[in-house]
């Protein structure tokens, strides 16, 4: 008796789902086609701006975010490869090189007195003039991150004005400085070595920390009235001379490794 009432059960409860699945699936229509919104324009998916090979010299005149898509080698020793003449950019090298022909005058990037510049994750090398430079004192708060500067003919970076950050760099066998700056910047957590000038300089209010130098021609950190801490600084001074591994008239030196 127990055994029909329970095959009775089961045969209402498959007649009942089978009667009224219509009801219990609701309604399969699509609402209608799909709205513009879902879709992103160009703009929304790459936000930035490539810079090609074949754009090469480039000049930045609106302020933005660019990339170099491809490693750069130039014809032209005295153009600049990329130029800026506007504030407010950003230039990712994704990995790639900026290459010079290691003679003429050009830089592989030069700032027309822009402020608030940022050029991150490359290798600039073998330009006749600097690797990045800005002689202007009106250039102000740009960051220069996680580059190879090598073996340009004059200063690796050059930045003049006031409040740049340099940081995570590794800066060498450059003819002239390593990195210039002015007043009021921070140098922090580099490799400078083997410049034929000095490794570091700047005037005053920097703050030069954890970097090294090494083998540098001058000095390996020359400034003036500024904060230098936790940076080693070794067998620089291969010019002769007077020259030191830290130079810092003025500055509060503390614990450096400078023997």
């Amino acid at each position: 008796m127990e055994q029909a009432r329970t095959k009775l059960a089961v045969w209402m409860f498959i007649l009942t789902t089978v009667i009224f699945w219509p009801v219990f699936a609701g309604n399969l229509e699509p609402p209608g086609p799909p709205t513009s919104g879902t879709m992103k324009t160009l703009d929304e998916i790459e936000p930035r701006i490539p810079i090609h090979a074949a754009d090469i010299p480039f000049t930045i005149s609106a302020p933005n975010s660019y990339y170099l898509a491809e490693t750069v080698w130039m014809t032209d020793s005295n153009a600049n490869a990329i130029t800026i003449n506007c504030a407010n950019v950003t230039i990712d090298l994704m990995g790639h090189s900026l290459i010079g022909t290691g003679a003429g005058t050009g830089c592989g990037v030069y700032k027309n007195s822009c402020r608030n510049i940022e050029i991150r994750n490359g290798t600039i090398r073998d330009f006749g003039g600097c690797g990045i430079k800005d002689a202007n004192s009106n250039s102000s708060k740009d960051r220069v991150i996680n580059m190879r500067i090598l073996a340009n003919k004059e200063t690796g970076i050059y930045l003049f004005g006031t409040c740049h950050t340099i940081m995570n760099c590794t800066v060498g066998d450059n003819h002239g400085h390593g990195i210039f700056v002015n007043a009021w910047c921070s140098i922090i957590d580099n490799a400078v070595c083997f410049n034929h000038n000095s490794g570091i300089r700047g005037s005053i209010g920097n703050m030069v920390r954890g970097n090294t130098t090494g083998q540098n021609g001058y000095h390996g950190i020359e400034i003036y009235d500024s904060l230098v801490c936790h940076n080693a600084a070794h067998g620089n001074n291969t010019s002769g001379g007077e020259y030191q591994n830290i130079y810092a008239p003025g500055s509060t030196v503390v614990d450096n490794f400078a023997p």
